[in-house]
């Protein structure tokens, strides 16, 4: 693999010289991983010369710009699902997964209650189910514990999730993607919310919290990223992406790694 991404990365500098303009990659992350992609981006940058240009989303969201005709080369998703989809219909050229998430409940310090009774009666925030798989995955929890999710189509903004003989209703707050699901609790807008293990740290850094680590109850959250041109430069990144030293990174901010095919 080192091998083929150095061939890549000769080609795309061969490109960017003739041209007489920096190399650069267009990235479509999903928000949960934002923190992790710059991180790894100014790796790959300091190493290449490469300058990756980053937007961030909802995977759903995303994966709705690039059927669209958004100009990304990469497409960094939060499930398995979209890639797939634009794999199956000619947007895609390659895909693999690059990381495992986890996903994880923040709420006050204060709260000491377990799991699932400290958040029945509190305000809190769920990545939309509809494009955010972290919000399916929370989703699939509240389920699994009993609570009646309201509306057909998943759970509705501003309402509650319904309650039964075991579960009284929850005050849902829906959320675009997970970052603003942590960034509602970051600044106190909500009493808990459903984020990814990768964005507590930011969180940790403006309030005190309490973090429950939900390790079942939910599909295994996968990511997949999807080659979508076939530039060089993208090759080559998407190459390095599935480097020891891309793992490394990936793993430091909170992700498990798959395993290697």
């Amino acid at each position: 693999m080192r091998h083929l991404f150095m061939i890549m990365l000769v080609c795309a500098s061969m490109v960017a010289g003739l041209t007489g303009a920096r190399a650069d990659v267009r990235i479509a992350v999903a928000s949960n991983f934002i923190e992790p992609a710059r991180a790894l981006g100014a790796v790959y940058t300091a190493q290449t010369g490469v300058d990756w240009r980053i937007s961030h989303g909802a995977s759903g969201a995303l994966a709705a710009q690039i059927e669209n005709g958004a100009p990304f080369d990469l497409f960094l998703s939060a499930d398995t699902d979209r890639p797939a989809y634009l794999d199956q219909n000619g947007r895609a050229l390659d895909l693999a997964t690059y990381a495992v998430g986890r996903l994880v409940l923040v709420l006050a310090a204060g709260e000491t209650a377990p799991f699932p009774q400290v958040i029945e009666g509190l305000r809190t925030a769920v990545p939309d189910p509809a494009v955010a798989p972290y919000g399916r995955a929370g989703e699939q929890v509240l389920l699994g514990q009993g609570f009646v999710v309201a509306g057909d189509a998943g759970i509705v903004s501003g309402d509650a999730v319904r309650s039964t003989p075991a579960r009284p209703a929850l005050d849902v707050v829906l959320a675009p993607n997970v970052s603003a699901a942590a960034s509602y609790f970051a600044v106190g807008a909500v009493d808990a919310a459903f984020v990814a293990a990768s964005l507590v740290p930011a969180i940790a850094a403006k309030r005190d919290l309490r973090v429950i680590a939900m390790d079942q109850g939910h599909s295994p959250i996968r990511q997949d990223m999807a080659l979508l041109t076939d530039r060089p430069e993208a090759r080559a990144a998407f190459e390095w992406l599935q480097s020891d030293a891309a793992r490394e990174i990936i793993a430091q901010a909170g992700y498990d790694l798959p395993e290697r095919e």
